[in-house]
């Protein structure tokens, strides 16, 4: 009994109490990363593993969820943050590519904002996200194009395939906002 009473409240039975003590942490403390890296990778809480992955900026630890947990939502969390984070680099954009294809649309539309935020582009990225503009979700349809625009420097390959994805309802739609 007393065992639980001396234990930090990120260890609780309890998921929500963990939650609570997860936002609590801070990543730039190291004793806290340290605690955030260990929830990311091993909690049994899909939840806490995202609210986790929210707080660190750990290039390494969010590709390993990107790639690798369980939980389409963890892995949507993971692949939007390293959009997040790394802004101009190829390697993560190169990484991030074969997050276009993933079983889940909230990971395709997530790998898809990520790479307009990261910036880079070159042949192989306009190739990966052109698909992505005839996906039967929605969500990554307009993600797509989102990512498309954003990569404005290369505005004679992408103004093509905008114009082509705006006769999509839900495209041009969200395109108007």
């Amino acid at each position: 009994m007393f065992k639980s009473l001396f234990k930090p409240k990120w260890q609780h039975a309890d998921p929500q109490i963990r939650l609570q003590a997860v936002q609590l942490l801070d990543h730039a403390r190291a004793e806290h990363r340290e605690i955030l890296h260990e929830i990311s990778r091993s909690d049994v809480d899909a939840q806490l593993r995202r609210a986790a992955l929210k707080r660190v900026a750990d290039l390494e630890l969010l590709w390993t969820g990107a790639h690798s947990d369980a939980n389409a939502d963890v892995r949507a969390q993971a692949t939007g943050s390293l959009g997040f984070l790394s802004a101009g680099n190829a390697a993560v954009a190169a990484g991030l590519v074969p997050l276009l294809q993933d079983l889940e649309a909230q990971v395709r539309a997530a790998s898809a904002e990520a790479l307009g935020k990261i910036r880079v582009i070159d042949a192989g990225v306009l190739t990966a996200l052109e698909p992505g503009l005839r996906d039967p979700a929605a969500l990554v349809r307009v993600q797509t194009a989102a990512a498309l625009w954003a990569l404005d420097h290369a505005a004679e390959k992408v103004l093509p395939l905008l114009i082509a994805a705006l006769k999509d309802q839900e495209v041009a739609w969200q395109a108007a906002l």
